[in-house]
Order: C-alpha cells, then structure tokens, then sequence
C-alpha cells in the first residue's frame, strides 16, 4: 500500500496541490454506537448522551499508540459482575417495561460487585490510564493558555479528580445511566443494559460487552467548543505538527523516496477508511519468526521518513474524504458476498478532478435503476474528460483496490493503470456490447404493483458484472448457492483493456457465466414459454432480473472475443435455441387447445435444452422423434383461434430450413452454449403478443 500511496503523494505535488494536513496521532473514530458522559465542574458525571453510528464516525480521538486514547475509548468490560445467576440477570435485561427494567437493574447492581476489582493489576492500570492517566500526559503537547482549547483542558483537570479513585467514576456512570433511561433522555436501554452488566455470549455462556465511551463536559456551552464535536480537531492537528514530539534526529535513507530522511521509529499511521475502517499503512504479524531474522520488526523492516509517512496519510486522507465518494473511491463488491473492498481511482495529471470516475469504474447506486445510471454516468464522465484542459487521451488514470484480510491486515487487491483514450473507447465499446443480442424481455412487477410490465435488457456496470458471478443457480433456477466471486481485475481487463487482455478474461468468465448461470435461463424461459401466470409470479423478482443481467453479461463477453449478433444470430447453435423456443411453444399450444391447459412440469424444448448446450445433434434428433405429434396437431387445424398455432408452425419451418444445409456441432464451446441460450430466449416476445 506504501508504493500506493507514494504515488499518489508525488501526483499530489507534482499538481502543486496542496492536501489538508493531518497527524497520525488524530484518528477517526470506528463506526460504533455509545455514549458522551458529561463531567460538571464539582468533577462529577452528571449527563449521559447517547451517540449513534453517523455522529461518531465525525468525531476525533488522539490515539498515538493502541493503548492509548481520548477523549474517546473502548469500556470492554460490562461495569458490575452480578451474584446472581446468568439466567437472572437475562430476564432482569429482557423486561419490556423500561421503568421496571430499569428498577430491576437498580437492584441488580445491589448484589453486584464492580467488575473492576476483580481485573488483573495490567487491566486495572490501562482503564485508569484512558480516564486520567494519558489525559494529563497530553497537556504537554498543548499549550492550555490557548483559548481554542481551554475546554480540553478543562476536561483533563476535572478527570484528575478520579484519580486512585476509579470505584468512583464507574457508579457515577451507572447511575447517570439508569436515570437517562428512566427520565427519557436515552432510549436506548439494551446498549445500557450492555453498559451495566455486558451482552450474553451464547458461545461463551456468560455476559460481554464493549461500548464506547466519550469523555465530555456537561457545561460545554459555556466554551467555545466541545469534544463530542469535529471542531476542536483542525486546532489539535496544527498544534501537534507544530510540537516536536519526537526528538529523534538520525537520519537514514528511506525506501520510498531514496532520500536521507529522519526515519519513522514507531508504528505507521493507522487512518480510519471507508469500507475499510481502521487501517494500517504497513502491519506485520509480530508473532511470525520470519520478521526477527534480520533482528528487525515493524517500522524497522522499512525504513519511511517521518514526514513522508505523514503525508501519505494527508494522502490517503484527501483522496477518501467523504466528500470525494463517486469521484476518487467507491465500495466495489469483493469475491466474497459479504465483503467490500474499497476502490481508489485518479487523474495522475489532477487527482483533485472532480469527474465521477470512481462511479465509472463501480456503480453509481446499487438501486433497481443503477444500469440505467451507469450509462448516464458513463456519458457525463467521458464528456467531462473532454473538457479537461490539463488532460490529454495518453493522461493515466491510476487505479488500486484495498481488501481486508482481516482486522489487523489490508492488501493491495490490484494496483493498474488506464489512459483516458482508453476510458473512452472503453465506455463506447461497452455500451455497444451491452446490446450485442436479439430482443428479449421479460415480464417484470413494478414497486408496490404486481401488474407485469416488460422489460428489456440495460447496460451492466463493473459492479453488477462483479455480483453475478457471486452465486451459482441450481434446481430450474429455484435457488442459488454462494460461490466465489471473481477478480475485479478480469472485469476492467474487458471494460478498458487492451483486445489481448480483454480476449483472455471474457473467455474466462464466459465458461464461468454460462456455468452459473444456465440454470436460472432455463428456469426462467420454461416458466415464460408455458405462460402460467400463477406459477410466474411465485418467480421471485430477483431471478427474473438477474436473467436479463446475465444477457447483457453473454452479450458483451460475446462481443469482446468478436462474436457479433448480426452474425452470431445466423449461426447453427443460435438457431437450435430458437427451435428448441418455438417447440415449447409448439407443445404449450397443444396442451391448451388439446389437453384443455393441462401443461406438464417441463415442455418438449425446455427438457431437451441441457442435452442441447452439450451435444446439439443429438438433442435435435431426439427432438424430431417427439415434435412429430404435436406437428401434425397443428397442420390439421383451421380457423382463426389457431392463428398463433400457424405461425409458430411456419416459424419452425423457417429455422428447420437454416438448419437443412448446415452440419450440427457433436460438442460445444462456452460461445456456442451462450448463443444457444440467447437464441432459446430470444422469441419470448412473440409467446406473448
């Protein structure tokens, strides 16, 4: 990630842009709920302020080591081991009545001991450390007769008052915390209840719980700032780059930039990152012996000046503000259902460019209508590239991708390199390989309407591309089942890749599509060719929409190996989907007309399609010994009402005779298995006209 961001840095200044400055002691607090306990000038906590989600994620906490950290801390321990029995105290937590619950609590906590004394001595030293200890190790970085932080410093002197008295400090919480709920200031009773006695672990059997804790004070209207506020971070970044904290002068060359520079002896900064969350710049497994062969470990296997360490992470900082979401990163699907990785996307010649190129590369929303926004997107981003006086075709848009392993590693998932000439062209080829099929709809609900109303094909983003190889369809495509997904790489290889790139990844991923996908489009093409009303509406909307997504999907892997629909639509396998469609067809009117809408589970076509997409001339030889019947049904028949009948029949007629002078495939290739399926979909307009 460090050659990454090095980059990007040297972007960064070679544009003669100048980032926001940050500290690496300064972080962003994780996306967790808690609570702001406010401290009075008698040094008592008087108020107790719950905190959701979006708020603490704006806040600040100056964390210079994992140990350390204020005003903000993690309280992992419920405060009162109670000496009554875990069921007790699940019932006494379940109460629905809050006043009751909260009384039950009250004397719960009279048969409780605090479970502080019984921590061990290192314990017992770090919460005292995160209430008063580290806080008045901070005054000497700050200087208190600053106006801008008298409120910080305020604060620190009211918490000296719990010092060797910690007992103290935590029944002040819980009462303030019990009469929030009873006079209805918090309503949030469970994360109290968590606070109080911890969450019941089932794999444990016992009472957990972490919760976040903010230190504040209750009379913070009476200065110019508060600490459950983002205010007072911008001050304490320019006070602490101003302050020499580390005197350590001894210079060495660094990796990065080749340079002689005053190395960095501790950790890398740690920047809280979307999708991401808490991120190491450069982390290591401490316990793997491998790292203490050269007697060297952590920042010492890479030597990283101090200061450029620090503006890597205004780097990184800048490039992933909020307010560049859509613009320079995006969530982008990861192989694995669950997981995000977080995308980074710039103009090496303006990283500061304010076209939505990282909506380009992901999607733009994840909404029933993102495909629609995609080619929206795509065609305001290649207008704005156009406008762009610094930027010529050859610029290079840089592009890496960050994964999480886990809580303690991320990596570097792919780190490429396009030029716009190439999101350009890229952006047109898509959008005309999107549509790279005959015309197929499928009836579809809209929101709120069980009203079928059709609908064709859009053009797929990355993203979307990324989230049909997720799951694996089985049974008719009544079900699914998750699989691992496929490399984003493989995917921007076709988008905005060379043709030998591209080539390479769509054969790839046509044999995985057609694999993963063949049985929904059979699922869904029997259910349409048997015109069941009843059973196509217990179709979920999911499958149906996912149908017209793998279309698109075939269409464009089709066109990238030079598979053209004004040719392909004229192959052998093309039209053997098309018979195999118009046999159901066939077999659906005689079971209205002849067995009186007595339709079997599967029609002739349908049955016959698996054998089809392996072995074509033997699935159509076994399909002439079976058609034979309802064939010559529908030659006998007369009249108006049999006026679809006739046409399904000279339809058949029509394919049978483009099949006559061609030789039928004994085995098939991942092309030949898509053109089949887009064929045997192709004709479900006409069913329903």
């Amino acid at each position: 990630m460090l050659n990454e961001l090095m980059t990007l840095n040297l972007s960064l200044e070679r544009c003669g842009f100048v980032v926001q400055k940050n500290h690496p002691w300064i972080e962003t607090p994780a996306r967790k709920e808690g609570f702001i306990v406010g401290i009075n000038s008698d040094c008592q906590i008087e108020t107790l302020e719950y905190c959701d989600k979006e708020r603490m994620v704006e806040l600040w906490k100056v964390a210079p080591d994992n140990m350390k950290s204020f005003p903000l801390f993690n309280f992992k321990s419920p405060i009162w081991k109670p000496r009554i029995s875990p069921t007790d105290i699940r019932k006494l937590l379940e109460d629905k009545d809050v006043k009751q619950r909260c009384n039950k609590m009250k004397e719960a906590i009279g048969q409780s001991e605090l479970s502080y004394l019984s921590f061990k001595e290192s314990e017992k030293n770090i919460l005292k450390g995160r209430i008063y200890g580290y806080p008045s190790e901070m005054l000497k970085y700050f200087d208190c007769n600053d106006n801008k932080i008298k409120a910080l410093c305020t604060l620190i002197n009211r918490l000296q008052s719990y010092r060797e008295n910690v007992d103290s400090f935590l029944k002040q919480l819980s009462t303030t915390a019990i009469n929030a709920c009873l006079n209805g200031s918090i309503e949030q009773v469970d994360l109290v209840g968590g606070l109080l006695f911890g969450k019941w672990d089932k794999k444990k059997q016992e009472f957990s719980e972490e919760v976040v804790l903010l230190l504040d004070m209750s009379d913070y209207s009476s200065f110019n700032s508060r600490m459950a506020s983002p205010d007072l971070k911008p001050i304490l970044i320019e006070m602490l780059i101003g302050k020499q904290v580390d005197k350590t002068t001894q210079k060495d060359l660094c990796s990065l930039s080749g340079t002689m520079k005053v190395i960095e002896q501790g950790s890398f900064p740690q920047p809280t990152l979307p999708i991401l969350s808490k991120t190491f710049l450069f982390s290591m497994n401490d316990e793997a012996s491998c790292h203490y062969r050269y007697g060297k470990i952590s920042s010492g296997i890479f030597p990283v000046g101090k200061d450029l360490s620090v503006k890597l992470l205004d780097a990184i900082k800048f490039i992933t503000d909020k307010e560049r979401k859509g613009k320079t990163w995006k969530s982008v699907p990861g192989n694995k259902i669950s997981k995000s990785d977080l995308l980074i996307v710039y103009l090496e010649d303006k990283p500061n460019s304010e076209i939505n190129l990282a909506d380009l590369l992901s999607d733009a929303d994840e909404s029933e209508t993102s495909e629609i926004m995609f080619e929206e997107v795509a065609s305001n981003v290649c207008q704005a590239l156009e406008g762009e006086k610094e930027i010529t075709n050859d610029s290079l848009v840089r592009i890496f991708v960050l994964k999480k392993i886990d809580e303690g590693r991320r990596q570097v998932e792919l780190n490429t390199t396009f030029t716009v000439s190439n999101i350009k062209a890229g952006v047109k080829e898509w959008q005309n390989a999107a549509k790279n099929h005959p015309y197929i709809s499928i009836p579809l609900p809209k929101k709120n309407d069980m009203v079928s109303h059709s609908k064709t094909t859009d053009c797929l983003s990355p993203a979307n591309v990324m989230r049909c190889f997720q799951y694996k369809w089985i049974r008719n495509g009544t079900d699914k089942s998750k699989v691992s997904g496929i490399n984003l790489c493989d995917v921007y290889d076709i988008f905005l890749g060379d043709t030998k790139e591209a080539i390479q990844s769509a054969k790839k991923l046509l044999s995985l599509a057609v694999n993963r996908q063949l049985s929904l489009v059979l699922g869904i093409g029997g259910a349409i060719h048997a015109a069941d009303s009843k059973k196509w509406n217990q179709i979920p909307p999911e499958n149906k929409k996912t149908t017209l997504k793998t279309v698109t999907l075939f269409s464009i892997l089709l066109y990238k190996l030079g598979h053209k629909k004004e040719v392909y639509m004229k192959d052998a396998v093309f039209n053997v989907g098309r018979l195999l469609s118009l046999s159901d067809d066939l077999h659906m009117q005689y079971c209205k007309w002849v067995r009186k809408n007595d339709i079997p589970p599967q029609l002739i076509g349908n049955a016959l399609m698996p054998s089809a997409v392996e072995n074509p001339e033997r699935a159509i030889a076994r399909l002439w010994s079976r058609l034979l019947v309802y064939q010559a049904w529908a030659n006998k028949v007369q009249g108006e009402e049999y006026k679809l009948v006739k046409w399904i029949l000279g339809q058949i007629g029509k394919v049978c005779n483009d099949l006559a002078d061609v030789a039928l495939p004994q085995q098939t290739t991942d092309a030949d298995k898509a053109k089949m399926l887009l064929g045997y979909l192709a004709w479900s307009r006409n069913t329903k006209e």
